[in-house]
């Protein structure tokens, strides 16, 4: 067994043999797609070191174990004893189970060694010496941009036409499950909602201001999709932050300013105003003509302005006759023509009184 042990802590202290040169340029691929935080340009015995504390540990414990046995005679079944006492305990102390759809980052004396993914994994003595950097989600956050905290990029943006109005938006990301992006994402930025929210910020205020404020508002869909395009890769580059195809950039409004409003909507109220006055400047028009040939069926020829006045009489007519009155008029229009109104309701008391007198 120490010859074994022996033989291992020399094979990491040497140098590597020499490679081929197709192996030379397959480590180069890899290290190339690993880039920066490879886990394997750290030293070959920090990298193992988990099997170095496991061989040493047992040692010692089989040695202890046996000089116990010994005392009672039982020198061999003490070494065993002490061998699977301490496997116990190193497995206990360095079991890792890691959820779905999530990646553990682990440290060993400051450099990443391991990435654990989802199922169970072992550490070399967890929390001792292998300790937990970071922990990634590989599933979707919802971010939302424009916040207006301190620090967050300002939810106002100027349109064309000059009206500012805050924008609500919001993104869906994820960290992609590669072991770079899970390195640049643990390492490259400290704070990724705030990185997120700043690129967007860079991207989204020049596209938006190109437009007036309506034009934003019809268009959003087009601009956030123009805008996904062009940061997607930029944004995966720099953290391996991957942005979800569809709801990467959704713009859920651009709020208008309450002055803003009110002025439109008094400009509205304005409109309808004025088409409600065409409307009723048709009708009277209308109306006068249709007195007016009236009339012409009647045998009689009368002009627009007696058309106008009788039209006018008639209005006046059906005002009185809205009051409720018993009035008996004489219009004097198409050829004397003998109204009589007669509407009101007869009261109570005039029906008790016809009834005396009858």
């Amino acid at each position: 067994m120490l010859k074994g042990l022996g033989n291992l802590l020399k094979g990491f202290f040497t140098k590597p043999e020499k490679t081929s040169g197709s192996a030379k340029s397959a480590e180069k691929k890899a290290e190339e797609e690993k880039k920066k935080y490879d886990v394997g340009k750290i030293p070959r015995w920090l990298k193992d070191l988990g099997y170095i504390v496991f061989l040493g540990g047992s040692l010692l414990f089989v040695i202890l174990g046996s000089i116990i046995g010994h005392i009672f005679e039982y020198a061999s079944e003490g070494a065993v004893s002490g061998l699977i006492l301490w496997s116990s305990i190193y497995i206990a102390l360095g079991i890792d189970i890691v959820p779905q759809k999530m990646s553990r980052v682990y440290e060993r004396f400051g450099k990443p060694v391991k990435i654990n993914r989802a199922g169970p994994h072992l550490t070399c003595l967890k929390g001792i010496i292998d300790k937990l950097a970071v922990e990634v989600s590989h599933q979707y956050h919802v971010t939302n941009l424009f916040t207006g905290k301190e620090g967050d990029p300002s939810p106002k943006i100027d349109f064309a036409e000059g009206t500012t109005a805050k924008i609500c938006a919001e993104t869906w990301w994820r960290v992609e499950d590669t072991i770079d992006s899970i390195l640049r994402f643990a390492y490259e930025v400290s704070d990724p909602e705030g990185f997120i929210r700043q690129q967007f910020d860079t991207l989204i205020r020049p596209h938006l201001q190109k437009h007036s404020a309506d034009e934003a508002q019809l268009q959003k869909n087009e601009i956030a999709s123009k805008i996904i395009e062009e940061l997607s890769p930029r944004i995966a580059e720099l953290t391996g932050i991957e942005l979800e195809p569809i709801k990467g950039l959704l713009i859920r409004d651009i709020e208008l300013p309450e002055k803003v409003v009110n002025q439109r909507f008094k400009r509205l109220e304005g409109t309808t105003e004025a088409e409600k006055d065409i409307h009723r400047g048709k009708g009277y028009i209308n109306a006068i003509l249709a007195i007016k040939e009236a009339a012409k069926k009647d045998g009689t020829d009368i002009d627009l302005g007696q058309a106008q006045r009788i039209f006018e009489r008639q209005r006046g007519l059906e005002t009185i006759e809205k009051t409720g009155a018993n009035v008996t008029f004489i219009s004097p229009g198409i050829g004397g023509v003998l109204k009589t109104l007669d509407i009101a309701p007869e009261r109570k008391y005039d029906k008790k009184r016809k009834e005396k007198t009858a």
